[in-house]
């Protein structure tokens, strides 16, 4: 009869050594991070310079998509359509921080400088752009003024260092170019 609770007790050791190994995965996995930095855009000028350039009244009548491939940065027509070059700006991927941001989260200030500002498609007469350009030149201006700078288009990566006392990662595992390997535990 003891050799079963032995073994009952074993099992139940290695069950939580292998929950121990799992969120030692989490642990190491990347995630999305950024270093901090400062707006570029200091004042409304700064920020007026990275207008869209507006189209003259019939300018892009006929084919848009031949159009398009003459210009070099967004215009905007007089009826609204914003006319970008192909590929002008990448896709957000759906697990970037910027994907649904809004002015509430971290990464709304550095959405809004590289994906409105630096491609030139700020447009002062529409009213979100305003308010958006109001909180980002706030945030420039605050005893805090530095935010997460995610990339540009892709989503930022950042390798967590877990390392105990030894120096090893959790596990005893040896790190490579300074990050703990992942753990297959499953």
């Amino acid at each position: 009869m003891s050799m079963t609770k032995h073994a009952q007790r074993l099992m139940f050791l290695l069950g939580i050594g292998g929950l121990a190994a799992g969120l030692a995965n989490i642990g190491c996995l990347e995630d999305v991070c950024a270093d901090s930095k400062e707006a570029s855009f200091r004042s409304m000028d700064d920020i007026m310079a990275m207008r869209i350039t507006l189209a003259e009244q019939g300018a892009f009548s006929g084919d848009r998509q031949k159009q398009a491939n003459s210009i070099n940065r967004p215009v905007k027509d007089p009826n609204g359509t914003v006319v970008m070059p192909p590929d002008y700006l990448p896709p957000i991927p759906a697990d970037h921080p910027w994907h649904n941001v809004t002015p509430e989260s971290d990464a709304f200030y550095s959405y809004f400088e590289e994906r409105v500002l630096r491609p030139m498609l700020y447009d002062d007469s529409n009213l979100t752009h305003r308010q958006w350009a109001k909180l980002y030149l706030e945030k420039s201006r605050s005893a805090d003024p530095e935010f997460p700078a995610y990339t540009y288009a892709e989503r930022t990566s950042c390798n967590k260092k877990v390392f105990d006392a030894a120096g090893t990662c959790q596990g005893g595992r040896k790190p490579v170019n300074g990050v703990c390997p992942k753990i297959d535990a499953f």
